[in-house]
């Protein structure tokens, strides 16, 4: 536990992979709460009367985060992923199959030199 790696935002892999083998879930000082492992986060994403993102240090109106999809619970959270979608939908359906294999090659290079760890890029 006195061991945990530092958060490094360039590389926050190691910190997670500590975190998910020794503290899947902890609390910052602030209060607010992370959890690490697969099963715990679809349990705290689906569980909205357990796990709601209008309890903690997100509730100070003058924050902006604190108005955004990530911090609102249902029927909001699904109210403002529809407007969301709406916009980028059609923009994203016109990316060309050009730049899709430049992005899927860019994804690939970055993965192969360790700077992603992984990619769910569909194209």
């Amino acid at each position: 536990m006195f061991n945990r790696p530092t958060y490094d935002l360039r590389d926050p892999f190691p910190w997670y992979e500590y975190m998910r083998s020794n503290q899947p879930v902890w609390q910052e000082d602030s209060g607010a709460w992370h959890v690490f492992r697969h099963d715990d986060v679809k349990r705290v994403l689906s569980d909205h009367e357990s796990f709601s993102s209008q309890r903690g240090t997100t509730d100070d109106p003058s924050n902006p985060i604190s108005a955004s999809l990530i911090s609102s619970d249902p029927p909001r959270h699904r109210q403002l992923r529809t407007l969301v979608s709406q916009a980028f939908t059609p923009a994203l359906s016109t990316i060309s199959p050009g730049a899709s294999n430049r992005l899927r090659r860019i994804s690939s290079m970055r993965c192969h030199r360790g700077i992603l760890r992984s990619t769910s890029w569909k194209g």
